[in-house]
């Protein structure tokens, strides 16, 4: 489970100073961009989902997530709760300027929340898996209700043209459809920190009997969907893996803000070598290609 951070807000995590050499070093290139999402959810949230909805604000440095917060405003009768995280990479010159090149916590507010009462009863079978009660050695694969053939496909391929190869060592598999593009991703995330402290509790340090999770979406996501989830995620675990269905980074750009090739996210040791798998064989694929609207050439995307 997430660590609960007790302390109040701190205004000065980044001081005015580290800040400033943050965006101010000597590479003159440097682009900071802020995406914010103020309801990722919004269907959810029509159709009373609301324990989905979320707010979403997402940094990105030079087109790479570096910090975010998912705000969870509606699951708590009398708390909001606020996930963040900070993921500056070890060997840049930013984390050298900062003492804060990996941080991740979880902060509450005491309120009142007048639609807890109308939350759905229908039970996904998330909580469980979110709390490190489910299965270590379990697969849990999240997406939506979108019939959009690439979802489809791609579904097909992860089950039947990699997973199929697996022989005797395919690891059993748990389906969950959620809702909200950043409720999944959240997920990814506080599964593998659940699993992560029961090993480390009971096992030791050795995290690569962690199975893990993936998350596949369709393209209709948005980088304010994705930015502040991603930053949470590689903040808690390094080794996770995000791009789109063929196996690109995601782009942050500020210009060209539609997923327009879906998002595969995923977590843990074999989790992410499935992800990398699926994506070299979607590809490779002439048909899901045309129908993500992207152009093979001699096996290459342009």
């Amino acid at each position: 489970t997430p660590s609960i951070d007790q302390e109040p807000v701190q205004r000065d995590l980044l001081s005015p100073s580290d800040s400033t050499q943050i965006l101010h070093s000597s590479n003159e290139k440097n682009e900071l961009i802020i995406f914010i999402d103020p309801m990722d959810g919004t269907r959810e949230f029509v159709e009373n989902r609301i324990e989905n909805v979320q707010c979403l604000i997402g940094i990105t440095l030079n087109g790479k997530p570096i910090a975010g917060a998912v705000g969870m405003p509606m699951i708590h009768e009398d708390k909001i709760e606020i996930a963040y995280g900070i993921d500056l990479p070890a060997d840049s010159e930013q984390a050298t300027l900062t003492p804060l090149s990996k941080l991740s916590g979880v902060k509450y507010f005491n309120t009142l929340n007048p639609l807890v009462k109308q939350l759905s009863v229908t039970d996904t079978g998330m909580g469980d898996y979110i709390d490190g009660e489910g299965d270590v050695k379990t697969l849990v694969v999240l997406s939506g209700d979108s019939k959009k053939p690439a979802l489809t496909m791609s579904m097909k391929c992860l089950e039947s043209d990699v997973l199929g190869t697996f022989v005797d060592s395919a690891p059993p598999i748990r389906k969950i459809i959620a809702g909200g593009c950043g409720n999944k991703m959240l997920f990814v995330q506080r599964r593998f920190e659940a699993l992560s402290e029961r090993i480390r509790h009971q096992e030791g340090t050795d995290l690569s009997s962690i199975i893990g999770s993936i998350s596949l979406a369709p393209p209709g996501s948005s980088s304010w969907d994705t930015a502040g989830p991603t930053a949470l995620l590689l903040a808690a675990d390094p080794n996770a893996v995000v791009t789109d269905l063929i196996g690109r980074p995601l782009v942050y750009d500020g210009e060209h803000l539609s997923n327009d090739c879906g998002v595969v996210v995923s977590a843990g040791h074999m989790a992410t070598r499935i992800h990398r798998e699926m994506c070299e064989k979607l590809r490779r694929d002439e048909v899901f290609c045309e129908a993500l609207g992207v152009v093979l050439c001699d096996a290459e995307i342009i």
